[in-house]
Protein backbone atom coordinates (compact mmCIF):
# COMPACT_ATOMS: atom_id res chain seq x y z
CA UNK A 1 0.00 0.00 0.00
CA UNK A 2 1.20 3.33 -0.73
CA UNK A 3 3.66 2.54 -3.57
CA UNK A 4 3.25 4.24 -7.02
CA UNK A 5 1.49 2.02 -9.69
CA UNK A 6 3.71 2.22 -11.95
CA UNK A 7 6.45 0.53 -9.78
CA UNK A 8 3.26 -2.79 -10.43
CA UNK A 9 2.22 -1.84 -13.62
CA UNK A 10 4.08 -2.23 -17.27
CA UNK A 11 2.17 0.24 -18.71
CA UNK A 12 1.58 3.93 -18.14
CA UNK A 13 -1.25 4.89 -16.75
CA UNK A 14 -0.55 8.45 -17.28
CA UNK A 15 -2.18 8.78 -21.21
CA UNK A 16 -5.91 7.75 -22.02
CA UNK A 17 -7.34 7.95 -18.57
CA UNK A 18 -10.76 7.54 -20.03
CA UNK A 19 -11.34 3.84 -21.07
CA UNK A 20 -10.48 0.63 -19.45
CA UNK A 21 -7.83 -1.23 -19.67
CA UNK A 22 -6.20 -5.13 -19.70
CA UNK A 23 -3.03 -6.88 -19.62
CA UNK A 24 -0.80 -9.34 -17.97
CA UNK A 25 2.76 -8.41 -16.58
CA UNK A 26 5.00 -10.68 -13.76
CA UNK A 27 7.23 -9.40 -10.65
CA UNK A 28 9.00 -11.54 -8.29
CA UNK A 29 8.24 -11.24 -4.57
CA UNK A 30 9.89 -11.17 -1.75
CA UNK A 31 10.89 -15.10 -1.62
CA UNK A 32 12.44 -14.29 -5.57
CA UNK A 33 9.55 -16.27 -6.97
CA UNK A 34 8.08 -15.30 -10.10
CA UNK A 35 4.21 -14.12 -9.53
CA UNK A 36 2.41 -13.06 -12.52
CA UNK A 37 -0.85 -11.25 -12.60
CA UNK A 38 -3.63 -10.70 -14.97
CA UNK A 39 -5.57 -7.18 -14.37
CA UNK A 40 -8.66 -5.39 -15.44
CA UNK A 41 -9.13 -1.38 -14.93
CA UNK A 42 -11.80 0.67 -15.64
CA UNK A 43 -11.09 4.73 -14.72
CA UNK A 44 -12.82 6.33 -11.74
CA UNK A 45 -14.80 9.14 -12.65
CA UNK A 46 -16.76 11.61 -11.24
CA UNK A 47 -18.45 15.32 -12.67
CA UNK A 48 -15.13 16.73 -12.70
CA UNK A 49 -13.34 13.87 -15.04
CA UNK A 50 -11.31 11.10 -14.00
CA UNK A 51 -10.28 10.87 -10.47
CA UNK A 52 -8.40 7.31 -10.53
CA UNK A 53 -8.49 3.89 -11.76
CA UNK A 54 -10.50 0.79 -10.25
CA UNK A 55 -7.86 -2.23 -10.66
CA UNK A 56 -9.04 -6.30 -10.58
CA UNK A 57 -5.85 -8.37 -10.28
CA UNK A 58 -5.85 -12.32 -10.60
CA UNK A 59 -2.56 -14.68 -10.47
CA UNK A 60 -2.57 -16.25 -13.26
CA UNK A 61 0.53 -18.03 -11.92
CA UNK A 62 -0.42 -21.57 -12.23
CA UNK A 63 -1.87 -21.27 -15.45
CA UNK A 64 1.47 -19.73 -17.27
CA UNK A 65 2.97 -22.76 -15.66
CA UNK A 66 0.50 -25.10 -16.63
CA UNK A 67 0.32 -22.90 -20.51
CA UNK A 68 4.42 -23.57 -20.74
CA UNK A 69 4.07 -27.19 -19.51
CA UNK A 70 1.67 -27.78 -22.54
CA UNK A 71 3.87 -26.17 -24.85
CA UNK A 72 6.75 -28.03 -24.00
CA UNK A 73 4.21 -31.61 -24.11
CA UNK A 74 3.23 -30.68 -27.21
CA UNK A 75 6.62 -29.98 -28.43
CA UNK A 76 7.89 -33.29 -27.20
CA UNK A 77 4.86 -35.00 -28.60
CA UNK A 78 5.20 -33.58 -32.09
CA UNK A 79 9.15 -34.08 -32.39
CA UNK A 80 9.01 -37.88 -30.82
CA UNK A 81 10.42 -40.33 -32.82
CA UNK A 82 8.12 -42.60 -30.70
CA UNK A 83 4.44 -42.77 -31.92
CA UNK A 84 1.80 -41.02 -29.33
CA UNK A 85 -1.90 -40.25 -29.28
CA UNK A 86 -4.20 -38.96 -26.97
CA UNK A 87 -7.72 -40.89 -27.42
CA UNK A 88 -10.99 -40.10 -25.64
CA UNK A 89 -13.41 -42.18 -23.34
CA UNK A 90 -15.51 -43.02 -26.38
CA UNK A 91 -12.36 -44.52 -28.58
CA UNK A 92 -12.09 -41.34 -31.25
CA UNK A 93 -8.17 -39.86 -31.61
CA UNK A 94 -8.46 -37.02 -30.66
CA UNK A 95 -4.88 -35.93 -31.04
CA UNK A 96 -2.07 -38.25 -32.99
CA UNK A 97 1.55 -37.50 -32.97
CA UNK A 98 3.75 -37.22 -37.00
CA UNK A 99 5.38 -40.68 -35.69
CA UNK A 100 1.42 -42.35 -35.68
CA UNK A 101 0.78 -40.85 -39.25
CA UNK A 102 4.03 -42.14 -40.24
CA UNK A 103 3.33 -45.46 -39.04
CA UNK A 104 -0.24 -45.61 -40.26
CA UNK A 105 0.32 -44.11 -43.34
CA UNK A 106 -2.57 -41.78 -43.00
CA UNK A 107 -3.23 -38.08 -42.77
CA UNK A 108 -3.78 -36.86 -38.99
CA UNK A 109 -7.32 -35.09 -40.44
CA UNK A 110 -8.43 -38.99 -41.67
CA UNK A 111 -7.65 -39.98 -38.33
CA UNK A 112 -8.86 -37.34 -35.80
CA UNK A 113 -12.44 -38.19 -34.59
CA UNK A 114 -12.57 -41.52 -35.92
CA UNK A 115 -12.63 -44.81 -33.76
CA UNK A 116 -8.89 -46.47 -33.33
CA UNK A 117 -11.06 -49.97 -34.03
CA UNK A 118 -10.96 -49.07 -37.64
CA UNK A 119 -7.14 -49.52 -37.93
CA UNK A 120 -7.08 -52.61 -35.34
CA UNK A 121 -6.75 -55.89 -36.92
CA UNK A 122 -9.99 -57.41 -37.00
CA UNK A 123 -8.72 -60.55 -34.80
CA UNK A 124 -6.94 -58.61 -32.08
CA UNK A 125 -9.90 -56.06 -31.61
CA UNK A 126 -11.43 -57.70 -28.32
CA UNK A 127 -8.09 -57.67 -26.76
CA UNK A 128 -7.64 -54.08 -27.02
CA UNK A 129 -11.70 -53.04 -26.32
CA UNK A 130 -10.99 -55.42 -22.99
CA UNK A 131 -7.68 -53.50 -22.75
CA UNK A 132 -9.53 -50.16 -22.69
CA UNK A 133 -12.09 -51.04 -20.17
CA UNK A 134 -9.58 -51.79 -18.09
CA UNK A 135 -7.63 -48.44 -18.41
CA UNK A 136 -10.83 -46.62 -17.36
CA UNK A 137 -10.99 -48.88 -14.00
CA UNK A 138 -7.75 -47.04 -13.23
CA UNK A 139 -5.55 -49.68 -14.61
CA UNK A 140 -1.88 -48.88 -16.36
CA UNK A 141 -1.69 -50.91 -19.56
CA UNK A 142 2.17 -51.68 -20.29
CA UNK A 143 3.52 -53.49 -23.49
CA UNK A 144 0.59 -54.67 -25.21
CA UNK A 145 1.44 -56.00 -28.47
CA UNK A 146 -1.89 -55.94 -31.38
CA UNK A 147 -1.69 -55.32 -34.95
CA UNK A 148 -2.74 -52.82 -36.75
CA UNK A 149 -3.44 -52.35 -40.79
CA UNK A 150 -1.65 -49.16 -42.25
CA UNK A 151 -3.11 -47.62 -45.81
CA UNK A 152 -1.72 -49.98 -47.95
CA UNK A 153 -3.12 -52.98 -46.06
CA UNK A 154 -0.04 -54.35 -44.89
CA UNK A 155 0.08 -55.95 -40.74
CA UNK A 156 1.89 -53.51 -38.04
CA UNK A 157 2.84 -54.90 -34.98
CA UNK A 158 2.73 -52.14 -32.10
CA UNK A 159 4.21 -52.67 -28.69
CA UNK A 160 2.00 -49.97 -26.71
CA UNK A 161 1.50 -48.16 -23.06
CA UNK A 162 -1.51 -46.23 -21.89
CA UNK A 163 -2.85 -44.56 -19.25
CA UNK A 164 -6.36 -42.70 -18.33
CA UNK A 165 -5.48 -38.90 -17.18
CA UNK A 166 -7.19 -36.63 -15.10
CA UNK A 167 -8.88 -35.06 -18.04
CA UNK A 168 -10.18 -38.53 -18.21
CA UNK A 169 -8.30 -38.53 -22.13
CA UNK A 170 -6.40 -41.82 -22.59
CA UNK A 171 -2.71 -41.10 -23.19
CA UNK A 172 -1.30 -44.16 -25.59
CA UNK A 173 2.54 -44.28 -26.18
CA UNK A 174 3.51 -47.22 -29.15
CA UNK A 175 6.18 -48.31 -31.22
CA UNK A 176 6.36 -50.54 -34.48
CA UNK A 177 8.01 -53.75 -33.54
CA UNK A 178 7.13 -54.78 -36.82
CA UNK A 179 10.78 -55.72 -37.64
CA UNK A 180 11.30 -57.26 -34.22
CA UNK A 181 8.00 -59.93 -34.55
CA UNK A 182 9.45 -60.96 -38.06
CA UNK A 183 12.96 -61.37 -36.63
CA UNK A 184 11.27 -63.47 -33.97
CA UNK A 185 9.53 -65.57 -35.83
CA UNK A 186 12.25 -66.44 -38.72
CA UNK A 187 14.20 -67.70 -35.24
CA UNK A 188 11.62 -69.79 -34.08
CA UNK A 189 10.80 -71.15 -37.70
CA UNK A 190 15.25 -71.98 -37.62
CA UNK A 191 14.88 -73.18 -33.94
CA UNK A 192 11.71 -75.28 -35.10
CA UNK A 193 13.83 -76.67 -38.44
CA UNK A 194 16.90 -77.35 -36.04
CA UNK A 195 14.97 -79.22 -33.90
CA UNK A 196 13.28 -81.25 -36.72
CA UNK A 197 16.41 -81.79 -38.49
CA UNK A 198 17.83 -82.92 -35.47
CA UNK A 199 15.10 -85.42 -33.99
CA UNK A 200 15.04 -86.71 -37.85
CA UNK A 201 19.29 -87.64 -37.34
CA UNK A 202 19.05 -88.98 -33.93
CA UNK A 203 16.33 -91.52 -34.93
CA UNK A 204 18.20 -92.41 -38.28
CA UNK A 205 21.00 -93.05 -35.89
CA UNK A 206 19.09 -95.16 -33.65
CA UNK A 207 17.25 -96.84 -36.34
CA UNK A 208 20.04 -97.64 -38.86
CA UNK A 209 22.20 -98.54 -35.78
CA UNK A 210 20.00 -100.85 -34.38
CA UNK A 211 19.45 -102.76 -38.21
CA UNK A 212 22.79 -103.23 -38.83
CA UNK A 213 23.32 -105.19 -35.98
CA UNK A 214 21.38 -108.00 -37.00
CA UNK A 215 23.24 -108.39 -40.37
CA UNK A 216 26.83 -107.99 -38.37
CA UNK A 217 25.90 -110.85 -35.76
CA UNK A 218 25.16 -112.77 -38.77
CA UNK A 219 28.89 -111.89 -40.10
CA UNK A 220 30.49 -112.84 -36.66
CA UNK A 221 28.47 -115.85 -36.70
CA UNK A 222 29.87 -117.40 -39.78
CA UNK A 223 33.26 -115.63 -38.99
CA UNK A 224 33.39 -118.16 -35.66
CA UNK A 225 32.36 -121.00 -37.67
CA UNK A 226 35.23 -120.03 -40.35
CA UNK A 227 37.28 -119.64 -37.60
CA UNK A 228 36.38 -123.23 -36.08
CA UNK A 229 37.80 -125.03 -39.56
CA UNK A 230 40.54 -122.24 -40.04
CA UNK A 231 43.49 -125.43 -40.52
CA UNK A 232 41.86 -126.14 -43.77
CA UNK A 233 42.30 -122.67 -44.66
CA UNK A 234 45.52 -120.94 -46.46
CA UNK A 235 47.83 -118.65 -44.78
CA UNK A 236 46.37 -115.71 -46.64
CA UNK A 237 42.69 -116.97 -45.82
CA UNK A 238 43.47 -117.38 -42.40
CA UNK A 239 44.72 -113.59 -42.66
CA UNK A 240 41.05 -112.46 -44.74
CA UNK A 241 39.33 -114.06 -41.85
CA UNK A 242 41.37 -112.14 -39.24
CA UNK A 243 40.80 -108.85 -40.84
CA UNK A 244 37.19 -109.67 -41.25
CA UNK A 245 36.80 -110.70 -37.52
CA UNK A 246 38.61 -107.76 -36.98
CA UNK A 247 36.65 -105.13 -39.10
CA UNK A 248 33.40 -106.97 -37.49
CA UNK A 249 34.40 -105.96 -34.17
CA UNK A 250 35.22 -102.76 -35.45
CA UNK A 251 31.69 -102.24 -36.72
CA UNK A 252 29.87 -103.77 -33.82
CA UNK A 253 32.09 -100.77 -31.37
CA UNK A 254 31.04 -98.18 -34.05
CA UNK A 255 27.22 -99.27 -33.74
CA UNK A 256 27.46 -99.29 -30.20
CA UNK A 257 28.72 -95.82 -29.86
CA UNK A 258 26.69 -94.54 -32.01
CA UNK A 259 23.48 -95.86 -29.67
CA UNK A 260 25.06 -94.57 -27.36
CA UNK A 261 25.43 -90.93 -28.97
CA UNK A 262 22.03 -90.78 -29.97
CA UNK A 263 20.16 -92.51 -26.98
CA UNK A 264 21.86 -89.37 -24.96
CA UNK A 265 18.85 -87.13 -25.63
CA UNK A 266 15.95 -89.48 -26.94
CA UNK A 267 16.56 -91.86 -23.71
CA UNK A 268 17.79 -89.62 -21.30
CA UNK A 269 15.90 -90.29 -17.90
CA UNK A 270 14.78 -87.19 -15.37
CA UNK A 271 17.29 -85.42 -13.10
CA UNK A 272 17.46 -86.18 -9.57
CA UNK A 273 20.17 -85.46 -7.25
CA UNK A 274 23.49 -87.14 -8.15
CA UNK A 275 26.39 -87.74 -5.66
CA UNK A 276 29.34 -88.12 -7.78
CA UNK A 277 31.47 -89.94 -5.27
CA UNK A 278 29.34 -92.71 -5.99
CA UNK A 279 29.34 -92.77 -9.39
CA UNK A 280 33.26 -92.48 -9.13
CA UNK A 281 33.06 -95.92 -7.19
CA UNK A 282 30.56 -98.02 -9.71
CA UNK A 283 33.17 -96.42 -12.69
CA UNK A 284 36.27 -97.73 -11.01
CA UNK A 285 34.56 -100.69 -9.66
CA UNK A 286 33.19 -101.65 -13.61
CA UNK A 287 37.14 -100.27 -14.91
CA UNK A 288 38.46 -102.89 -12.40
CA UNK A 289 39.92 -104.72 -14.60
CA UNK A 290 41.57 -102.44 -16.93
CA UNK A 291 42.37 -99.71 -14.64
CA UNK A 292 44.93 -102.89 -13.03
CA UNK A 293 46.32 -104.44 -16.22
CA UNK A 294 47.55 -100.89 -17.22
CA UNK A 295 48.80 -100.44 -13.47
CA UNK A 296 46.83 -97.05 -13.50
CA UNK A 297 47.02 -94.97 -10.28
CA UNK A 298 43.78 -93.03 -9.10
CA UNK A 299 44.41 -89.85 -6.82
CA UNK A 300 40.49 -88.57 -5.98
CA UNK A 301 39.47 -86.03 -3.97
CA UNK A 302 35.54 -85.45 -2.91
CA UNK A 303 33.01 -84.46 -5.05
CA UNK A 304 30.03 -82.09 -4.89
CA UNK A 305 26.44 -83.69 -5.72
CA UNK A 306 24.63 -82.14 -8.84
CA UNK A 307 21.07 -82.44 -10.56
CA UNK A 308 21.49 -84.73 -13.20
CA UNK A 309 20.71 -88.75 -15.03
CA UNK A 310 22.91 -91.18 -12.87
CA UNK A 311 23.29 -93.08 -16.44
CA UNK A 312 24.50 -90.57 -18.49
CA UNK A 313 26.92 -89.18 -15.81
CA UNK A 314 28.15 -92.41 -15.03
CA UNK A 315 29.05 -93.18 -18.61
CA UNK A 316 30.50 -89.09 -19.10
CA UNK A 317 33.02 -90.29 -16.63
CA UNK A 318 34.04 -93.97 -17.77
CA UNK A 319 34.58 -92.18 -20.74
CA UNK A 320 36.79 -89.80 -19.64
CA UNK A 321 38.54 -92.31 -17.94
CA UNK A 322 38.84 -94.45 -20.10
CA UNK A 323 40.51 -92.16 -22.31
CA UNK A 324 42.80 -91.16 -19.72
CA UNK A 325 43.75 -94.87 -19.50
CA UNK A 326 44.23 -95.95 -23.57
CA UNK A 327 45.88 -92.34 -24.14
CA UNK A 328 48.74 -92.95 -21.97
CA UNK A 329 52.58 -93.09 -22.50
CA UNK A 330 54.51 -95.98 -23.38
CA UNK A 331 56.59 -97.74 -20.56
CA UNK A 332 54.89 -94.96 -18.02
CA UNK A 333 51.81 -96.33 -16.34
CA UNK A 334 48.70 -93.75 -16.15
CA UNK A 335 48.03 -91.46 -13.64
CA UNK A 336 44.56 -89.74 -13.12
CA UNK A 337 43.60 -86.95 -10.51
CA UNK A 338 39.82 -86.33 -10.13
CA UNK A 339 38.84 -83.54 -8.28
CA UNK A 340 36.22 -80.54 -7.94
CA UNK A 341 36.89 -77.03 -7.37
CA UNK A 342 34.03 -74.65 -6.41
CA UNK A 343 33.64 -71.84 -8.49
CA UNK A 344 30.78 -69.91 -6.94
CA UNK A 345 28.08 -70.57 -4.56
CA UNK A 346 26.29 -72.25 -7.35
CA UNK A 347 28.89 -73.69 -9.25
CA UNK A 348 31.38 -76.72 -9.35
CA UNK A 349 33.95 -77.53 -11.80
CA UNK A 350 34.24 -81.36 -11.85
CA UNK A 351 38.56 -81.83 -13.41
CA UNK A 352 39.72 -85.35 -14.50
CA UNK A 353 43.82 -84.78 -15.08
CA UNK A 354 46.33 -87.42 -16.33
CA UNK A 355 49.95 -87.66 -17.39
CA UNK A 356 48.90 -89.18 -21.28
CA UNK A 357 50.37 -88.16 -24.40
CA UNK A 358 48.11 -85.04 -24.88
CA UNK A 359 47.30 -83.21 -27.70
CA UNK A 360 47.62 -79.54 -29.35
CA UNK A 361 45.50 -77.67 -28.72
CA UNK A 362 44.84 -76.12 -31.98
CA UNK A 363 42.67 -79.67 -32.74
CA UNK A 364 40.93 -78.60 -29.29
CA UNK A 365 37.43 -77.72 -31.51
CA UNK A 366 37.73 -81.19 -33.30
CA UNK A 367 38.36 -83.27 -30.42
CA UNK A 368 34.24 -83.29 -28.68
CA UNK A 369 33.39 -83.78 -32.61
CA UNK A 370 31.62 -87.34 -33.56
CA UNK A 371 34.98 -89.36 -35.93
CA UNK A 372 37.26 -87.09 -35.24
CA UNK A 373 40.41 -88.64 -34.27
CA UNK A 374 44.01 -86.94 -33.75
CA UNK A 375 46.01 -90.57 -33.53
CA UNK A 376 45.76 -93.81 -35.90
CA UNK A 377 43.71 -96.62 -35.26
CA UNK A 378 46.38 -98.78 -34.69
CA UNK A 379 47.97 -97.39 -31.95
CA UNK A 380 44.98 -96.26 -30.19
CA UNK A 381 41.37 -98.45 -31.41
CA UNK A 382 38.23 -96.57 -31.06
CA UNK A 383 35.36 -94.87 -32.82
CA UNK A 384 36.02 -91.41 -32.26
CA UNK A 385 32.72 -90.94 -30.66
CA UNK A 386 33.53 -91.19 -27.34
CA UNK A 387 34.17 -87.02 -26.30
CA UNK A 388 31.32 -86.31 -28.69
CA UNK A 389 28.99 -88.68 -26.35
CA UNK A 390 30.56 -86.50 -22.92
CA UNK A 391 29.83 -83.16 -24.80
CA UNK A 392 26.05 -84.27 -25.69
CA UNK A 393 25.61 -85.42 -22.24
CA UNK A 394 27.50 -82.16 -20.94
CA UNK A 395 25.39 -80.22 -23.07
CA UNK A 396 21.95 -81.75 -21.84
CA UNK A 397 23.19 -81.33 -18.49
CA UNK A 398 23.39 -77.36 -19.16
CA UNK A 399 27.24 -77.64 -17.76
CA UNK A 400 29.70 -76.94 -19.94
CA UNK A 401 33.46 -78.70 -20.97
CA UNK A 402 37.18 -77.69 -22.25
CA UNK A 403 39.99 -78.80 -21.83
CA UNK A 404 43.82 -78.23 -21.46
CA UNK A 405 47.00 -80.25 -22.91
CA UNK A 406 49.95 -80.50 -24.36
CA UNK A 407 52.00 -83.24 -26.91
CA UNK A 408 53.91 -85.39 -23.97
CA UNK A 409 52.64 -83.42 -20.76
CA UNK A 410 48.81 -84.60 -20.45
CA UNK A 411 45.27 -83.34 -20.53
CA UNK A 412 42.81 -82.06 -18.14
CA UNK A 413 39.59 -82.04 -18.55
CA UNK A 414 37.05 -79.61 -17.28
CA UNK A 415 33.45 -79.61 -16.60
CA UNK A 416 31.49 -77.07 -15.13
CA UNK A 417 28.30 -77.93 -13.63
CA UNK A 418 25.63 -75.48 -12.06
CA UNK A 419 24.39 -77.15 -8.86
Amino acid sequence: LGEPLARLLPLSFSGDKHNERHGEFCLYNEQRQELCLAYDSAPLLDSRGPRGWVIAFRDISAQRRANQAMRERDQFFTLSLEMFCLISLQGHFIQVNPAFVTVLGYPAERLINHSYLEWVYTQDQPMIEAAVRRLQEGQLLQDLQIRVCNNLGQIRWLQLSAALGDDLVIYCAARDVTQRKIDEQALQDTLRELERSNRELQEFAFVASHDLQEPLRKIQTFAERLDCQAQALSDEGRDYLRRMSQAAGRMQSLIRDLLAYSRVTTRGQPFVTVALDRILDEVLQDMETSLESSGAEIRRSPLPEVQGDPTQLRQLMQNLLSNAVKFRQKNQPPHVSIYAQRESPGEWTLCMEDNGIGFDEKYLDRIFNPFQRLHNRQAYPGTGIGLAIVKKIVERHGASIDAHSQPGRGTTFRIRFKT
